[in-house]
């Protein structure tokens, strides 16, 4: 279950989205493995994983005030895209897939920069570190950490200490 920052929705494992004022079922969202409402509370963010390998994951967003699917950004089938974060501002998600790092704006989907965190082309998970800087975290060997400035995706910091990737939080 996910709640919005006021409390007032609430996503359920089913992908039923609520009122919880007056327990009012609002609307049915696409099925979805995770789901995150955007700070500002408009939007939801959802990463869908389909059961067949003819398709591939994909990533939407919902608008609350339109009730619908405003933008979606399909992957290839085999993509590993496993996790996704919103920026605090809520104006870019970060999604580690493949072993790239990516951003995306919100609410178009629209991609706006990208880096290669590992060649292996590994699954991983990313955390802002305000609205500028992207931590980003992949298995190879055990762990690594890079931190990434969001516009340039220059590594601005490279952790490879098994206990730096613990302590941030963006582990696996």
């Amino acid at each position: 279950m996910k709640f919005s920052n006021d409390g007032r929705l609430m996503v359920d494992f089913r992908g039923v989205l609520w009122d919880t004022r007056q327990w009012i079922a609002l609307n049915y969202l696409p099925r979805a493995r995770k789901v995150e409402f955007t700070h500002d509370g408009r939007y939801l963010v959802g990463l869908s994983t389909p059961f067949t390998k003819t398709l591939g994951p994909s990533i939407w967003i919902y608008e609350l005030a339109s009730k619908q699917v405003i933008a979606r950004r399909p992957f290839l089938p085999g993509m590993a895209v496993n996790d996704f974060s919103i920026a605090p501002d809520g104006k870019r998600l970060a999604i580690v897939n493949s072993g790239l790092l990516a951003t995306y704006s919100v609410p178009q989907l629209e991609p706006q920069a990208s880096a290669i965190i590992s060649p292996s082309g590994n699954d991983g998970k990313s955390a802002w570190v305000g609205n500028d800087r992207i931590a980003a975290a992949v298995r190879i060997n055990g762990e690594t950490l890079k931190l990434f400035n969001a516009v340039s995706m220059r590594v601005e910091k490279n952790f490879t200490e098994a206990d730096y990737t613990h302590s941030v939080g963006v582990s696996a």
